[in-house]
């Protein structure tokens, strides 16, 4: 069940049971996309099918960890997937996921790995993304 303002909005019945909902991000395509605390990210498509996006160890393209924070769409349309391990770029064309993740060698990528937020900041003068982590 998803819950707005303490208010049931609709129920899925394919959203497992066990994993605390972390997240739910509405696209430009009317899905959702809901993040969990152990069950990965559930996909809700606009004809009410669900898809459980998991981590998968013998998959390098799979997400990277079941405990996902948060979501936001690009001006692309790829999603962007804050999780407990790394940054993920879904490609929905594919299926595939891309992992970014901290490089202390790295000036101008990720402080850190673990991902807390994901904001797209929008407007004239200001126009990028930014991340909220875990130091």
């Amino acid at each position: 069940m998803v819950y707005t303002a303490c208010r049931k909005i609709k129920a899925f019945p394919g959203l497992s049971q066990k994993g605390n909902i972390t997240s739910i991000y509405e696209d430009s395509s009317n899905e959702l996309w809901i993040g969990s605390w152990e069950e990965g990210l559930y996909r809700v498509k606009t004809d009410g099918s669900i898809e459980n996006l998991r981590h998968n160890p013998m998959n390098t393209n799979s997400l990277c960890s079941n405990f996902v924070r948060s979501c936001c769409e690009d001006n692309s349309g790829d999603l962007w997937i804050g999780t407990f391990n790394g940054l993920n770029r879904y490609d929905r064309e594919t299926g595939k996921f891309h992992l970014y993740t901290a490089n202390g060698n790295s000036p101008d990528g990720l402080t850190h790995s673990s991902i807390w937020c994901i904001v797209k900041k929008t407007g004239r003068e200001q126009s990028g993304w930014e991340l909220t982590s875990a130091e």
